[in-house]
């Protein structure tokens, strides 16, 4: 999932317009998780990814991210910014994937794909 970091907290994580903006152009676009890079005294280190996460699509993204409403359904956080509605389920499960482009990931111990979240837009 990608993260972003502010200097001062935000009151969920899914309201970020960066962090969301980021996750749509992850999945319409087929990416993956970038290197998990941590800053100590002694510099950079990077860290072996556990997780890992692909997006479904093999297009572009071209969504601008601005007013964004954040609503819970379930165990679901629904992201809409304009024509753009994200997804993010909070518990996973393994199955089919949708048709819709979607985010899934896996992780020592789980080999079949887990569907993080899914994305919504008129064609």
């Amino acid at each position: 999932m990608p993260l972003t970091y502010r200097a001062a907290p935000l009151a969920g994580a899914c309201g970020d317009p960066v962090y969301v903006a980021e996750l749509a152009r992850t999945i319409l676009t087929g990416d993956t998780q970038v290197r998990l890079e941590i800053l100590t005294p002694d510099g950079t280190i990077e860290r072996e990814n556990v997780v890992h996460v692909k997006g479904s699509g093999a297009g572009t993204a071209s969504s601008s991210i601005s007013d964004i409403t954040l609503a819970r359904t379930g165990t679901d956080s629904v992201i809409s910014s304009g024509d753009l509605t994200v997804t993010v389920h909070h518990v996973l499960t393994a199955g089919a994937a949708p048709s819709s482009p979607h985010l899934t990931d896996t992780w020592p111990g789980v080999t079949e794909a887990q569907v993080m979240a899914t994305l919504t837009q008129p064609s």
